[in-house]
């Protein structure tokens, strides 16, 4: 039994608009407002990251429903088998797992280092470590369900935002714009279109790379992904042989011809791998 859940690149979910939802809603409001706007107010949104949507290649995403026993998730991902809904901790934030260790890219590619160091005043500064680690997100969050076309909350959101920026202005503040929060709400909306799914979500932005991210086939060629698995309060990650377990509180048995020799089987399974106190249920909808 995996110790760990994947956490696919958003430019590999089915939902080809995964991640661009809410930023599309936002761009739509903007569009259908902007005419109420001063020329002044719509330079300081189009300047700004405000309408820039996260990079979804960059972002790994864990998708996940709130409710357990989904007739509509059974169909969709139980299809001509018994499928097994995985109940996690949602108090319990996930953490990347190291795939390769070490300090340094183990085989930088031609480039790796550009950049990294500029010439200032005749002294040679260091302005970045591209090997530096950093991990952001692996909190569950809820999805919020919006129209695609926009809604009251992204016009004030778009009006806040204008406000916060003039009064910033006004003050002399010296402002830093650092793009889109790859954990932020706009990347947790979604097309109403799903809201049956009921989904949770975790985002991770990481770095670098060649320390996290693995690769598996799939039908448009190699799909990135990392393994997400329980640390402890203060880690940003876990070492690539650190043993863990998932914080799996319950487990519940799709619709199946034999409900009862299921559990005695699923039983069996979770004790032999450690997870002896996971409570287990079958589904209340009859299998057909």
């Amino acid at each position: 039994m995996s110790d760990s859940i994947w956490a696919t690149s958003a430019a590999f979910m089915n939902d080809a608009n995964e991640m661009k939802t809410g930023v599309n809603a936002l761009k739509s409001t903007f569009a259908r407002i902007e005419g109420s706007l001063s020329k002044t107010d719509r330079d300081l949104v189009s300047r700004s990251s405000l309408l820039r949507g996260s990079s979804v290649f960059d972002s790994f995403l864990v998708s996940a429903s709130a409710l357990p026993d989904l007739l509509t998730l059974w169909r969709g991902y139980g299809a001509g088998q018994v499928a097994y809904a995985v109940g996690l901790d949602r108090a319990r934030t996930l953490v990347p797992r190291e795939q390769i260790p070490g300090d340094e890219h183990p085989c930088p590619p031609p480039g790796y280092r550009d950049g990294e160091i500029e010439e200032i005043d005749d002294r040679l500064i260091r302005l970045y470590d591209s090997d530096s680690v950093f991990v952001f997100g692996g909190e569950w969050k809820d999805v919020k369900y919006v129209s695609t076309t926009g809604t009251p909350d992204h016009e004030t959101q778009i009006r806040d935002f204008i406000a916060e920026r003039k009064f910033a202005i006004a003050r002399g503040a010296f402002l830093v714009d650092v793009g889109p929060n790859v954990d932020g709400p706009i990347n947790h909306e979604k097309d109403d279109g799903f809201i049956d799914e009921r989904e949770v979500r975790i985002i991770v932005g990481l770095s670098p790379d060649w320390k996290f991210v693995k690769f598996r086939e799939g039908r448009f060629g190699l799909i990135p992904y990392i393994e997400m698995t329980a640390g402890a309060a203060d880690t940003h990650y876990i070492s690539k042989d650190a043993p863990t377990l998932l914080p799996i509180g319950h487990v519940k048995i799709g619709p199946s011809p034999d409900p009862e020799s299921a559990l005695r089987a699923l039983r069996v399974f979770l004790d032999s791998q450690g997870y002896g106190s996971t409570e287990i249920s079958a589904s209340s909808i009859p299998f057909r």
